[in-house]
């Protein structure tokens, strides 16, 4: 996750002597990161079925690099340890209740080729 487009956000939202900020890959919500993931492993998530939601994350990957950095530099990052405990924290990690309460001059920007959160900077209004 790219934890500091989030964290600048947060910090913009709550401390307006903040005067501008720059959002780079502004992640909206975490937790939306997951929704290209099959069907059948969305309802494991939704159903707490942790070691089924690891062995398959595992396999995935095992077969998919992206899929392992993004899950191994998630894990890192948020200091936890299995995909399910990284796919649990990253309900925390969301603007949607405090972007309105960006009062300063802000640019979003997305990556080009951003697989992780495609989309999600568009979702931010400003005013």
């Amino acid at each position: 996750m790219n934890i500091g487009g989030y964290l600048a956000a947060r910090a913009a939202a709550l401390d307006h002597r903040i005067s501008v900020c720059k959002l780079n890959e502004g992640v909206y919500d975490g937790y939306d990161g997951v929704a290209s993931f099959p069907k059948s492993l969305l309802t494991a998530i939704e159903n707490g079925h942790s070691e089924v939601v690891n062995t398959v994350l595992g396999i995935m990957m095992k077969a998919d690099s992206n899929t392992r950095f993004n899950m191994k530099h998630g894990m890192w990052t948020a200091s936890i340890n299995t995909p399910f405990e990284l796919i649990q924290q990253s309900k925390n990690y969301t603007i949607r209740d405090a972007v309105q309460d960006i009062k300063c001059p802000t640019l979003v920007l997305e990556a080009e080729k951003d697989d992780s959160f495609p989309g999600q900077p568009k979702r931010y209004t400003i005013h």
